[in-house]
């Protein structure tokens, strides 16, 4: 429902970049497995889990995941929240 209303939004008033903040919000809730409103280093992990099987270590996971809270995370409360995960791809 939420898309559709926000689709309607894009057709009525047609702002520049709310394309871009909808598709944001849509991959951020696809990193936000427990759907808690944050993206966790727990999150993180399974994602890189399923994104890349067996071909990576648990260590080079962890890694990746660490590396992606330090980039993302930018009130460093370990977590990352929509208006971050927005700051840094915009």
């Amino acid at each position: 429902f939420l898309l559709i209303f926000l689709a309607l939004l894009v057709k009525l008033f047609q702002p520049p970049n709310i394309l871009l903040i909808i598709f944001i919000l849509a991959a951020f809730k696809v990193y936000d497995i427990n759907n808690d409103g944050f993206i966790t280093r727990d999150d993180l992990i399974e994602n890189l889990k399923l994104m890349v099987g067996d071909n990576f270590t648990e260590e080079q996971i962890s890694l990746i995941a660490t590396q992606t809270l330090e980039t993302y995370d930018l009130d460093k409360d370990g977590k990352i929240s929509p208006n971050e995960f927005n700051e840094v791809h915009s």
